[in-house]
């Protein structure tokens, strides 16, 4: 059954595609190195250098997901490392005004992104199993950064004890839509497959 979730290109990817993959990678890292770098405000320090060495690994981790394991587990930790190494340039380069304490439900989000692109590069399709917890990550970072950042005056506490029967609402909203998705184009969404191979493990029992 992991056969159908599984990318079927494993062992198929020629000289010039890794090529075009790692040069592809590289030109990312570098633009966004260099739009912080030449950013008029940056601040450049030893700190600096952490976040550039998680945006190397997060590539170099992406880049071997894509033309070796293919697990989409690597590609999750790939995108999250990345995702959070520019996060990270921005805070330490001092270019927003914000700090940690102010964006880190940015985190929440990231994971929410992650995990939706390791469940798409799985199953090349939308999988109910991923769908749903990336989408509940995403609303609740963004709820979350509101609340951070001020935009929602009011204190959390405050809000959730007054207003926590939306989740109710929401919830039911999102099972409406999965429901008519689901049904209207059956063939592109799945609930969950039996995955005989464990993806931890590039050996068969």
């Amino acid at each position: 059954m992991s056969e159908e979730l599984e990318p079927k290109n494993k062992g198929n990817i020629s000289k010039t595609q890794n090529l075009v993959l790692a040069i592809g990678l590289v030109l990312v890292i570098v633009g966004i190195l260099m739009l912080v770098v030449l950013s008029p405000k940056v601040s450049i320090h030893k700190s600096f250098f952490g976040p550039v060495f998680m945006l190397v690994l997060g590539g170099l981790i992406v880049y071997f997901t894509f033309v070796n394991t293919q697990k989409h587990w690597m590609l999750f930790c790939g995108v999250f490392i990345c995702l959070c190494a520019v996060l990270f340039l921005i805070l330490e380069s001092q270019i927003s005004p914000w700090v940690f304490e102010d964006l880190w439900p940015v985190i929440v989000i990231i994971g929410g992104i992650s995990l939706f692109a390791s469940g798409l590069y799985r199953a090349k399709r939308m999988q109910l199993s991923f769908f749903v917890p990336s989408v509940v990550l995403l609303v609740l970072g963004i709820l979350f950064l509101l609340f951070s950042m001020n935009v929602i005056t009011v204190s959390f506490f405050a809000a959730v004890s007054r207003w926590w029967p939306l989740m109710f609402v929401f919830a039911g909203i999102m099972l409406v839509v999965l429901f008519l998705v689901w049904t209207k184009n059956g063939s592109h969404v799945v609930v969950a497959e039996e995955d005989d191979d464990d993806d931890f493990s590039d050996t068969k029992k």
